[in-house]
């Protein structure tokens, strides 16, 4: 059986018929995961950036160098 699957929930897997997907980095698989739960529908930048921010943690300002 050819055909393109993925699966979403526990470890992201993807395969397409017999052959295992690499899926990229924990940001790529967290972006493709949602965009295949949305599937037929427009996904909004801010849900891909609210996703990456939760993989990611706050944003820490950088300590500023004194000369």
């Amino acid at each position: 059986m050819r055909g393109l699957r993925f699966s979403v929930l526990g470890p992201m897997l993807g395969r397409y018929g017999d052959t295992a997907l690499t899926l990229g980095s924990r940001q790529q698989q967290a972006t493709l995961a949602v965009l295949l739960l949305r599937s037929g529908r427009t996904v909004a930048a801010a849900d891909l950036v609210d996703v990456q921010g939760l993989l990611l943690g706050p944003v820490r300002p950088r300590p500023q160098s004194r000369g």
